[in-house]
């Protein structure tokens, strides 16, 4: 991702025992639940790889898989919202290869944050990561931010 990458996260199951299987899957945003629709919203990467909870990431209320151009030293609203039956240990934000926020949810259902940053510029992106109660993760395809 640091090297410039566009990336869409999907999840399937690489299981090595039964009980695994189909543990891991794909979360897509789609406008319709139709074949088309699903597979547009595939291919702007407005989607998410879980094994159990939902994610819902935006910046400047733009979806994951969004490129933005913003001028240096502007500002970005990142916003993001987990929720998983089993409870939420934690989140983070990843950018350039490193945690630049983490949030720690004590085992709540749902977890809504917003979190304003600088922009620079540099290409950056951003992306959100799970972990529920029950240690299973959750990843976002990024959000781009680029300078202009």
């Amino acid at each position: 991702l640091s090297d410039g990458r566009k990336v869409t996260a999907l999840g399937g199951s690489d299981a090595h025992t039964p009980e695994d299987i189909g543990t891991v899957w794909t979360g897509v945003f789609a406008a319709r639940r139709t074949g088309g629709s699903i597979i547009k919203a595939l291919n702007q990467g407005e989607c998410f790889a879980s094994e159990a909870s939902l994610l819902d990431f935006t910046c400047d209320k733009r979806p994951m898989g969004s490129v933005l151009r913003k001028r240096k030293n502007g500002s970005i609203t990142l916003r993001f919202r987990v929720a998983d039956a089993a409870g939420i240990a934690s989140a983070r934000i990843v950018s350039g290869g490193r945690i630049i926020k983490e949030f720690s949810a004590k085992g709540e259902r749902v977890l809504n944050v917003t979190l304003k940053r600088k922009t620079s510029a540099r290409p950056t992106y951003y992306r959100l990561e799970s972990t529920a109660s029950d240690d299973r993760r959750a990843f976002s395809t990024p959000i781009y931010v680029e300078p202009v």
